[in-house]
């Protein structure tokens, strides 16, 4: 049991790092929704631990240990880049099944009591920290200038900032590809960015400009923090738009677009 309980904490330690603006690029989306209900799980996991001695049953563990190793297994498989955060985390939850054992009832209430005032501080930390990452949100603002992107000879330009394994990320894509069908002849140019290019990403935006960023350079010049963020540009590099998240066409502001 107590190794559960060391691989559980292990756990909601290293979650920290996936929110937005601290580490994982991989992960990365609009919002933490995903890191946020590993933590959730998390902590209602150990809350079952601690607060059920009689758990689990014989069944009931072996299909934890199922559940466990095949979700590891398919969400690594279909990320096309491995997160050290992501597998650390897979590995201490099929530890926590692997050690659940039940045990004596004891003193069941007061361990169940100081244990829920931890977990209760445990995840008031990311979530206090994801509200000052808000508001101190690192994204450009609109009439900065991105020196870099100064001199150009389009009259505008699109860079849509993506990762691999973010479904917001290929529907903006896909959003924006239709644009691009209709004003890359009007003095526009569109770029996606990544830091991995995969064949099924590119196929969402084939009328697009591509750029592999592996080293991730251009990612901080617009203090990038969340995927999709797509920002549009003049020719003197100055910005005239973000949007993060949700699909947005652009169409209405290239259609009024200064000459």
């Amino acid at each position: 049991m107590k190794r559960s309980l060391v691989f559980g904490m292990l756990a909601l330690t290293i979650l920290f790092f996936k929110l937005p603006g601290i580490s994982c690029q991989t992960c990365n989306t609009v919002d933490p929704y995903l890191p946020m209900l590993a933590i959730s799980y998390f902590a209602a996991f150990l809350a079952c631990i601690l607060c059920f001695p009689s758990l689990p049953s014989p069944h009931f563990k072996y299909t934890g240990m199922i559940w466990s190793i095949g979700l590891a297994i398919s969400l690594t498989y279909l990320n096309p880049i491995w997160c050290l955060i992501c597998l650390i985390a897979h590995a201490c939850h099929i530890g926590m099944w692997i050690f659940w054992k039940p045990r004596a009832s004891g003193k069941v209430k007061k361990v169940a009591v100081k244990s829920s005032f931890i977990l209760l501080s445990m995840l008031s930390f990311p979530l206090f920290f994801y509200g000052m990452q808000k508001k101190n949100d690192p994204l450009v603002k609109a009439g900065s200038i991105i020196k870099p992107f100064a001199q150009s000879d389009y009259k505008g330009m699109i860079i849509n900032f993506v990762s691999p394994n973010c479904a917001y990320c290929k529907e903006q894509i896909a959003t924006l590809n239709k644009t691009a069908k209709e004003f890359h002849d009007q003095g526009f140019r569109f770029v996606n960015v990544t830091r991995h290019m995969s064949d099924d990403l590119q196929g969402f935006g084939p009328d697009f400009e591509w750029i592999e960023d592996q080293e991730n350079n251009l990612a901080p010049l617009f203090g990038i923090a969340a995927y999709p963020t797509t920002v549009l540009l003049d020719s003197k590099g100055v910005v005239i738009k973000t949007a993060v998240g949700a699909p947005i066409d652009f169409r209405k502001d290239l259609e009024t677009f200064p000459n």
